[in-house]
């Protein structure tokens, strides 16, 4: 055997044995918590609002975003129980929650032909509280939301641009007992408190 086999022939040998020690090389684990890359949207971390309660006389509450002006409005209209708005300071955009006396029988009659007119898109149904209620989007891009309560008050909240406040508002919304005092009083002499439709047990 000539010089020149021995050399190629030595040279496959350690080449074939690179080669199996590199292919062969154990490889290193890495921990699920690092070296992972996927290709999921990284989702924009945002700080929680924090949320205020507002807790109306006449026998309702919602939570809403403590950076929100809130304003009862004054009324002389007898036919409404409360008027309350909560206005974005940023852009003045403004939520109208409204609880007025009405005479229909169910939330579905409102929807008469002369207001089905202005609706954009279909009608949905939500609750309000505890109550069915219906949700539409007008032509003008207004979101309502209304419900009609046993006792015949028609509850509207309106709003042109803040939707997600206003389904934080019909969400959160509850209804209360209102106190009332009476005139009368106790032995100790606080005022005795009454609720409204409270049933008295004999």
């Amino acid at each position: 055997m000539n010089k020149i086999a021995i050399v190629i022939i030595s040279g496959l040998l350690v080449s074939g044995i690179v080669f199996v020690l590199v292919t062969q090389r154990p490889k290193n684990s890495i921990s699920p918590a690092t070296g992972v890359i996927t290709n999921a949207p990284t989702a924009n971390i945002t700080t929680p609002t924090k949320l205020k309660t507002y807790t109306n006389p006449s026998g309702f509450s919602f939570k809403y975003p403590e950076s929100f002006l809130l304003t009862e409005k004054k009324i002389t209209d007898q036919s409404i129980y409360a008027w309350v708005e909560l206005t974005d300071p940023q852009n003045k955009d403004i939520i109208s929650i409204k609880l007025e006396d009405s005479d229909l029988t169910e939330i579905d009659d409102w929807f008469t032909a002369s207001n089905k007119k202005d609706i954009k898109g279909e009608i949905k149904e939500t609750k309000l509280a505890d109550i069915d209620g219906r949700q539409f989007t007008d032509k003008e891009n207004q979101l309502t939301t209304l419900a009609l309560d046993q006792g015949g008050v028609l509850i509207t909240i309106t709003t042109d641009s803040l939707s997600s406040v206003h389904q934080q508002i019909v969400s959160s919304f509850i209804f209360i007992q209102p106190a009332q005092t009476t005139t009368g009083t106790s032995g100790g002499g606080e005022e005795d408190i009454v609720f409204e439709g409270e049933e008295v047990v004999e």
